[in-house]
């Protein structure tokens, strides 16, 4: 399933399914974004597009009305939106789906006309509230030369 749009969708979907969680398509006036989530040790059984993402945030035009993203420490904590439009899993919630198991990130970007890029990060893991929800990113999984290494830059970094 193709998305696009920024945007958190807290519909979990189990690694081991055949189908991914339910994101819609939508179309801003320069970029859409979509991040999915799913359990690295999984990918040697799936096909790249095959399915068991969680989508974690996703942006763009889904209702007409944009919702905000400037939320306090406790909005991005514990997730805000609608999960049929745009929204942020909650870092509480992301934190635990990836603090067991290394997870792979796909980010993907739509442009207004329908272009389509994504790039996939494998040992994605964002620490607890103590550890101020740190960000780990491993390395880029793809050969795209357009994005290479630019979202590894924020490894290491905590939740501001």
């Amino acid at each position: 399933m193709r998305t696009s749009a920024v945007h958190v969708h807290g519909i979990f979907t189990p690694a081991n399914s055949d189908t991914r969680s339910n994101a819609e398509t939508a179309v801003t006036a320069e970029l859409s974004i979509t991040i999915y989530l799913r359990l690295l040790y999984h990918m040697s059984h799936l096909s790249t597009d095959g399915g068991g993402w969680t989508v974690i945030m996703r942006r763009g035009n889904y209702s007409g009305l944009p919702l905000s993203f400037e939320h306090d420490w406790n909005g991005y904590k514990h997730g805000f939106g609608d999960l049929e439009g745009e929204f942020w899993l909650g870092n509480d919630n992301i934190h635990m789906l990836t603090k067991e198991n290394p997870m792979e990130v796909r980010v993907t970007l739509e442009s207004f006309d329908g272009e389509t890029v994504s790039f996939d990060y494998d040992d994605f893991h964002v620490g607890s509230e103590s550890e101020n929800y740190r960000l780990r990113v491993g390395n880029y999984a793809g050969t795209n030369p357009r994005v290479g290494n630019s979202f590894r830059r924020h490894s290491n970094q905590v939740f501001s």
